[in-house]
C-alpha cells in the first residue's frame, strides 16, 4: 500500500451520507467504513470513532509515498478529517492508498490498526469495527429467516461478549445483532458510548432484516443498552432488546437491557458460578415423566406467584427453602411457577411481558439465583413448571410493538390486536417470530 498525498475526486465521501452519519440515521454504514474500493488500483480507509481527536493507522504493510523513494516506508500515517459535520461529531477520518503488486480486491482482507487519540489522552491502538465484514454466518441466518434455526436464536441475537472466530480467531469484544427489517437505520446505544444515537451505527443484512456490529477488545459485561431504531417513516425511538438476557430490576420503572454477566449462550465469559446438585433427581425425573411412566400415578402441582408467596423482600435465594419444604409437606410432587420471563408491570403477574421472554425476571435476582431456587426444589424431588406467554405482548412503546416502525412480532391490523387485554397477539405465521417464541421456550 502507498499512501496518496490527495485524496482521489471517485473517493470522496457524499454530503449527503455526512449527513446522515452526523445524524446517527445512516442506512448502512459497511458501504461507507472500513475499507472500499473506490478508483483502479484504489482504496480508501475511512473510520467513524465517536469522541476521537486524532487518528492514524499502524501498518507493517505501508510503501514510501514515492517509487522511487530511497527513505523508509512509514510505519505509521495519519488519517485526514473529513469536513461538513456537526461541531460535536467530528468523528469521520480517512485516506487513499495506492494499491501495488497484488489485485486491488486482495486489500480489502487487510487486517489493520487505528491509533486513535481522544484530547489529550495517549493514543490508544484499536481494531475498526467497520473492517471485519459480515459477523453471522450466511446459514445462520437463512435458518432462521426460514424458521429452522441453526442454533438457538438467543446465541444469534443479542449481546454476547465472546471471540469472533468465524471472522478473526483470538479476536474479542461485544457483538450485538437485532432483527429489525423495517428499520432504515439502526444505531447501538448504550452506558458505554453515553447512549449517543450517533456513536455506533449499524450494519444492515439487507436480504434478512438483521442489524449486526462487533466491537472489538470491549468488554461491557453488565452494562445497559438499547437501539436506535429509525423506522421508514416517523420519529427515531430507543427500543429494548428482544434476545435480551438480563434486564434491570423494573421496580423503579426501568426497563433497559443488560450485556448478560450469565450468558448461556458465551460459556467463555460466563461470569456465574452456580454447580448444580441435582444429577440424582434428572434421572429421577425421567423414570416418572418419561413416555412410558408419566400417567402412572396422580400428578399434583402447586401454582405459585413468586413475588407475593411471602411478605417483605424476597429472592430466588430467600424463597427456595422455605417454598421447597411447604411444597413437600402439602403433598405435592411439582410446582407451577407464574411466569418468570422479564416482565414491567407488577400487577400483570408477568402475563404481559413487553419484551423480555429470555431474561429471568430481575426483582427477585440473577440467574444464578434462580438456579438455585430449581436447584432447591429438585433436591426435595418437585419437578419444576414454567408458565409461558407465548399468546401476546404487551405494547409499551420500547418494546416489540412495532418494532421497527411497522408491525413486525405481531399480525397487522385487527388481528394483531386482543382488545380485552389492550395487548397485541404474536403473528405466528411469520417464520422468524416461529423462532422467536419456540426459541424462548427451549432457553428455558
Amino acid at each position: 500500500f502507498r499512501q496518496l498525498t490527495q485524496l482521489p475526486e471517485a473517493c470522496r465521501i457524499a454530503s449527503e451520507d455526512i449527513e446522515l452519519l452526523g445524524k446517527g440515521q445512516h442506512p448502512d454504514p459497511a458501504v461507507l467504513l472500513g475499507l472500499q474500493v473506490c478508483a483502479e488500483k484504489t482504496v480508501v480507509l475511512r473510520c467513524w470513532i465517536s469522541g476521537a481527536t486524532h487518528v492514524s493507522l499502524a501498518s507493517g504493510s505501508l510503501l514510501p509515498e514515492s517509487a522511487d523513494a530511497k527513505e523508509d516506508p512509514p510505519t505509521e500515517v495519519m488519517l485526514q478529517q473529513v469536513p461538513g459535520l456537526p461541531s460535536d461529531c467530528l468523528w469521520l477520518f480517512e485516506t487513499a492508498f495506492l494499491v501495488e503488486n497484488a489485485p486491488v480486491e486482495d486489500a480489502l482482507k487487510w487486517k489493520y490498526e487505528l491509533r486513535v487519540k481522544y484530547g489529550d489522552q495517549a493514543s490508544q491502538t484499536r481494531r475498526d469495527p467497520y473492517s471485519l465484514g459480515n459477523l453471522l454466518p450466511e446459514s445462520v441466518l437463512r435458518g432462521w429467516a426460514s424458521g429452522n434455526p441453526e442454533e438457538p436464536p438467543a446465541a444469534t441475537f443479542g449481546a454476547h461478549h465472546m471471540e469472533l472466530r468465524s471472522v478473526e480467531p483470538g479476536l474479542w469484544g461485544t457483538r450485538f445483532a437485532v432483527w429489525a427489517p423495517h428499520a432504515r437505520a439502526v444505531s447501538l446505544v448504550g452506558d458505554f458510548n453515553f447512549w449517543d444515537t450517533r456513536a455506533h451505527p449499524m450494519c444492515k443484512r439487507s436480504a434478512f432484516g438483521v442489524w449486526e456490529l462487533f466491537l472489538p477488545a470491549w468488554d461491557l459485561r453488565g452494562q445497559k443498552y438499547g437501539y436506535q431504531i429509525v423506522p421508514a417513516a416517523g420519529e427515531p425511538i430507543i427500543k429494548t432488546d428482544p434476545f435480551a438476557l438480563e434486564f434491570v430490576d423494573p421496580s423503579n420503572g426501568g426497563h433497559d437491557a443488560k450485556i448478560p454477566e450469565f450468558d448461556d449462550y458465551s460459556r467463555a465469559a460466563w461470569s456465574g458460578n452456580y454447580a448444580w446438585t441435582d444429577s440424582s433427581w434428572l434421572q429421577h425425573r425421567r423414570s416418572i415423566f418419561g413416555p412410558e411412566n408419566w400417567s402412572a400415578q396422580p400428578l399434583s402441582i402447586y401454582e405459585v406467584h413468586l413475588g407475593s408467596w411471602m411478605s417483605g423482600e424476597q429472592t430466588y435465594r430467600t424463597l427456595a427453602d422455605p417454598l421447597a419444604k411447604y411444597v413437600a409437606e402439602m403433598g405435592f410432587v411439582a410446582v407451577e411457577l407464574m411466569p418468570l420471563s422479564q416482565y414491567p408491570s407488577d400487577p400483570s403477574w408477568g402475563y404481559q411481558c413487553a419484551a423480555g421472554l429470555f431474561a429471568v425476571d430481575s426483582r427477585l435476582g440473577t440467574p444464578d439465583d434462580f438456579r438455585y431456587l430449581v436447584d432447591t426444589l429438585h433436591k426435595h424431588s418437585i419437578a419444576v413448571f414454567i408458565d409461558f406467554v407465548g399468546a401476546h405482548f404487551a405494547k409499551d412503546p420500547w418494546g416489540l410493538t412495532c418494532y421497527s416502525g411497522a408491525p413486525q412480532f405481531e399480525y397487522d391490523g385487527d388481528l394483531g390486536e386482543l382488545p380485552g387485554w389492550g395487548t397485541a397477539r404474536f403473528n405466528y405465521s411469520k417464520p422468524e417470530v416461529q423462532c422467536y417464541l419456540l426459541g424462548a421456550v427451549e432457553h428455558w
